[in-house]
């Protein structure tokens, strides 16, 4: 009797079940095809308003292009362009500073300071429009960073500094490449700050003794990891040559000889192995900072070209900005017109 009733319980829970997977699926199906209906629906209503307003919207938007020539053509035009640089030997600070202060002059519309600063003349000092510079952030530049950055630490601390560290404690200043951007009305005018700019940097006493200073602890580095190699190399001749004197030793006296270890003999050569292989890795980095590390305090890698790319802002895309707002007034007026009608239509008790 009981198996019967348990037999009963568990189809009632499997038809419950059943009818609440159901019912489910059905709120789903009716959700979506209510979405459907009203996207339908939508787009109905935009087709209509388009159909019933087209001759306004058109005219409207020739007007716009009209208005948008007309601006585009009177308008003052604005070019840009970028200069790339690598800051060496802590100079990073002081050019982020350098192009801070050439904004300001911007910005308090100073050009005779510009003019003095760049050897312009006050017109051409009067163009500028803008200074900026960031980081260049790629992942290639962000690895480069890291491993300078290793460099410049103890060998031992370096090695538990992981990239996920560094990325954590990342400022602007740390990447090593980085971008200056210019904007001006005067189109020929970049090449002539390249100079300027670097050369503002290069003549700074402190930076020129830091290079001097960073010459001289790279060439110990790298006489020190040299004379670690060598080093190297006498143990492992030495250790060979016992190895050679024992095994001959070992001949002549039939097998007396207690052999040297062999259990050892392996792990010795993997241990010269291994010391070795990290010498020639830091040789090999210290060598690569060599050759991305010039003696230049400031590094071009691009420097501004002799002539700027034209700039549009969206609010100075006059073909697109001008027949969008012509538009957007036109849906104000339409939508305070209909507002207005039903307003007089609403019935008054």
């Amino acid at each position: 009797m009981s198996d019967k009733k348990n037999i009963r319980d568990e189809e009632v829970d499997l038809g419950s079940l059943f009818s609440l997977f159901s019912s489910v699926i059905r709120r789903i199906f009716n959700f979506f095809k209510d979405l459907f209906v009203s996207l339908i629906n939508i787009s109905i209503s935009v087709l209509l308003f388009i159909k019933k307003h087209i001759n306004k919207i058109v005219v409207v938007i020739i007007i716009g292009f009209v208005l948008g020539y007309i601006h585009d053509k009177t308008r003052t035009k604005q070019f840009q362009d970028n200069m790339i640089v690598q800051a060496n030997y802590g100079a990073i600070h002081q050019l982020y500073q350098d192009v801070q202060y050439y904004q300001n002059l911007v910005n308090q519309e100073d050009s005779n300071k510009l003019s003095s600063i760049f050897n312009i003349s006050v017109d051409e000092a009067t163009s500028l429009k803008l200074f900026s510079i960031a980081p260049v952030r790629t992942n290639l530049n962000l690895l480069n960073s890291y491993n300078k950055f290793k460099l410049e630490l103890d060998s031992l601390v370096a090695e538990n500094f992981t990239l996920e560290m560094f990325k954590n404690q990342l400022s602007n200043t740390d990447y090593i490449n980085h971008q200056i951007r210019v904007e001006s009305e005067d189109a020929r005018i970049f090449s002539q700050l390249t100079i300027p700019i670097i050369n503002s940097i290069e003549t700074g006493n402190r930076f020129v003794k830091r290079r001097n200073l960073n010459k001289e602890r790279v060439a110990l580095k790298n006489n020190f990891l040299r004379a670690s190699l060598n080093s190297v190399d006498s143990l492992r001749l030495v250790y060979n040559k016992m190895l050679i004197n024992n095994s001959s030793n070992k001949e002549s006296s039939g097998g007396a000889v207690i052999n040297l270890a062999n259990t050892d003999q392996s792990s010795d050569e993997l241990d010269l192995f291994n010391t070795e292989s990290k010498i020639y890795n830091k040789l090999e980095r210290l060598q690569i900072y060599q050759m991305d590390h010039s003696m230049d305090v400031i590094k071009v890698l691009s420097k501004f070209k002799s002539l700027g790319t034209e700039f549009y802002g969206f609010f100075e895309k006059p073909y697109l900005f001008f027949p969008l707002f012509c538009l957007a007034i036109l849906f104000i007026f339409i939508g305070i017109n209909s507002l207005n009608q039903y307003l007089n239509q609403y019935p008054q008790s």
